[in-house]
């Protein structure tokens, strides 16, 4: 990789944790987006904002994931992590395969069928729209 590609992929993707929280008022979820540091800092930070007690995993079960989405029934609540969010086309594929684990999880809690044909609409407008959301904040 020449220099050049490194300045480039350094401008975008942050060394230093970063955490984002936005709320879904359609379905009354909330969602805490982290980027960078570990899946357990982002884990530890979910549940602190959710008020629920962590519980660390004694075995690193996510080591080499670039991402994760946790979801709590109780109060609704997502929290994703991402390693790294460069703004590479692996990144955006990542991105979307998150928000359809998280959009399943909010939907299934709200009551909304998923599957079958002419049923999906509802899931394929919310996918659109939380990628729209985590976008937005991954910008800033």
């Amino acid at each position: 990789m020449g220099t050049g590609e490194n300045l480039w992929k350094d401008s975008l993707v942050s060394k230093k944790p970063q955490c984002w929280t936005f709320h879904d008022n359609l379905y009354g979820a909330s969602y805490a987006l982290h980027r960078g540091g570990t899946w357990q800092e982002a884990e530890k930070n979910f549940y602190h904002k959710i008020n629920k007690p962590w519980e660390p995993d004694e075995e690193d079960t996510l080591k080499g994931s670039r991402a994760m989405t946790l979801f709590h029934p109780e109060t609704k609540s997502v929290g994703f992590w991402f390693k790294e969010w460069g703004r590479r086309q692996e990144d955006y594929a990542t991105l979307a395969h998150e928000c359809v684990h998280a959009a399943n999880r909010v939907l299934c809690a709200s009551g909304v069928p998923l599957g079958g044909a002419g049923t999906d609409e509802p899931h394929a407008y919310y996918v659109g729209w939380l990628m729209r959301a985590c976008l937005e904040v991954l910008r800033q």
